[in-house]
């Protein structure tokens, strides 16, 4: 994340694996990124400040305009629907703290993969076409680019809304 989400090491990313665990499952409106905390009110002001609008984000979250801006003004209140809450930090934290600059940017997106979609890295790695090893330090691989390229389009087709399929 921009990039300041979380600096992967082998050893992580594979206990990210087999804790299947969300980084934003029990959490109720901060990520720790960085050894930092994002707030969604902080996140929203970020995509805000750069000229979104509260439009664009209710489209891609499926979030009523009139519930984000009263939990843009209101640091106390929370969305009825956890699952959407959820949606939306991971949509703004893709949106203000990641750009596919640097590696970092595709570890971060394996990690999204793993914890959030519950994807193993086993499945990943065969999806791809290299071994988990080769996935997990594709930045020294000579197919960098295609890697690189396979993990965003498989983030990408998980991250697909269904409504907007032809």
């Amino acid at each position: 994340m921009g990039n300041k989400f979380l600096n992967l090491r082998k050893s992580e990313v594979t206990k990210v694996a087999q804790d299947r665990a969300g980084i934003l499952a029990d959490q109720r409106e901060e990520v720790k990124v960085s050894m930092r905390l994002y707030s969604l009110q902080e996140l929203i002001k970020q995509y805000l400040d750069w000229g979104f609008d509260f439009a664009s984000i209710s489209i891609a979250t499926q979030i009523p305009e009139e519930e984000l801006r009263q939990l843009y003004s209101n640091e106390n209140y929370r969305l009825r629907d956890k699952d959407k809450e959820k949606y939306l930090m991971a949509f703004l934290l893709q949106i203000c703290c990641e750009k596919p600059n640097n590696d970092k940017y595709y570890k971060a997106l394996l990690e999204n993969l793993a914890q959030y979609f519950k994807i193993p890295l086993e499945a990943m790695a065969n999806y791809i076409g290299v071994d988990i090893d080769e996935l997990l330090n594709f930045e020294s691989n000579s197919d960098k680019d295609r890697i690189e390229k396979c993990i965003a389009h498989l983030f990408t087709t998980f991250i697909r809304d269904s409504s907007y399929s032809v």
